[in-house]
């Protein structure tokens, strides 16, 4: 069986691709409830709750040390984002998304290019490959 590589993977803000990106990670969760109730009792059930969609996106800073400005903007005026993760071209987990922390690595000892990594979470209905949303 053969792999699938990242590099044709991508991330886009609408239309506008965002440059330097290094890698992303997304997360499907559906919330699980647990209950117990005198007539499942000694077994627990789940019942079935909301769906969400979190995620980093780590980039590469620019030649000046300077993180994208497109999500550095939308991060500080707290804006929705209508995020587009791209795998290789075929697949992507795509949807209405809140930038929700940025963090910045400066590696002083290795000297390897900055890096900023920015959490996001859904805000409103995805499309998941292989999910039925």
């Amino acid at each position: 069986m053969a792999s699938l590589s990242g590099n044709a993977g991508k991330v886009l803000v609408g239309a506008v691709e965002v440059a330097q990106i290094i890698s992303w990670a997304a997360n499907f969760t559906v919330q699980q409830t647990k209950r117990t109730t005198s007539a499942s009792a000694p077994w627990a059930g789940r019942t079935t709750g909301n769906k969400d969609v979190t995620g980093t996106i780590v980039v590469q800073a620019d030649g000046e040390g300077l993180l994208p400005k497109l999500l550095q903007d939308a991060i500080n005026a707290g804006s929705q984002l209508d995020l587009h993760l791209q795998t290789d071209g075929t697949e992507e987990w795509s949807g209405p998304a809140k930038l929700e922390q940025v963090a910045q690595t400066v590696n002083i000892d290795g000297g390897e290019d900055q890096q900023g990594t920015y959490n996001f979470g859904a805000d409103g209905a995805w499309t998941v490959p292989g999910q039925a949303v």
